[in-house]
């Protein structure tokens, strides 16, 4: 969990504009594509951020999750 922490140590600045929302959940889709994430793995990658992150991470989550049922 260690490298996927550094991707995502100035996750508070990123999301601060619009792009860096769009960055966020760039960079998470193609890890999750890559690594395949499970909920727990997200979670507690984001317990140590701050709620907006966490939830804007878990949202982001169920959505990719959701996209791959109807495919």
């Amino acid at each position: 969990m260690n490298n996927i922490d550094k991707i995502f140590y100035k996750t508070t600045e990123y999301t601060k504009t619009d792009e860096g929302v769009e960055y966020f959940r760039t960079i998470f889709v193609y890890l999750n594509k890559c690594i395949d994430l499970s909920e727990e793995e997200v979670k507690t990658i984001f317990q140590e951020r701050t709620e907006t992150i966490k939830d804007m991470a878990l949202s982001t989550y169920d959505l990719f999750i959701n996209k791959g049922k109807e495919q």
